[in-house]
């Protein structure tokens, strides 16, 4: 799993397909955005994730997400209800067929914790650990 940076190092590897740029607006975005995976039903990680939004903060400056025209993958996070980084198809992150190899642009472990009123990354981050031990 790549977050963030680690999301362009994915990209730029060509573990996962297309192109991380310089945000639309020329400028860092640190903002709480709201995603929602779209993984296609017979994806091994959509029975953990399963299809509820999870509201997550973003900061960086080249988040947008970019792919040869027509080549939408599969298997996507995407944000709600538009991507504040000008990505394609408001995409925030991508999983490999497989199940294997996930990319996000958000912070997950960003939102953690109730008390500072943002815990969604908790659910998020548990999920993908449930689907990692069972996958073991």
């Amino acid at each position: 799993m790549g977050i963030c940076n680690g999301f362009q190092i994915l990209v730029e590897a060509g573990w996962l397909p297309g192109a991380l740029l310089r945000n639309r607006s020329g400028r860092f975005i640190c903002a709480v955005t709201t995603i929602v995976p779209q993984l296609m039903p017979s994806h091994p990680l959509r029975a953990y994730l399963g299809e509820r939004p999870y509201r997550l903060p973003i900061a960086h400056g080249d988040g947008r997400y970019v792919v040869a025209k027509g080549e939408i993958p599969p298997h996507r996070f995407r944000y709600l209800p538009i991507a504040p980084n000008g990505s394609q198809y408001h995409i925030a992150g991508l999983v490999n067929a497989e199940g294997t190899v996930l990319g996000l642009m958000p912070h997950p472990e960003r939102a953690c914790d109730p008390y500072q009123g943002q815990s969604d990354g908790l659910d998020f981050l548990r999920a993908i650990a449930r689907y990692v031990a069972f996958r073991v």
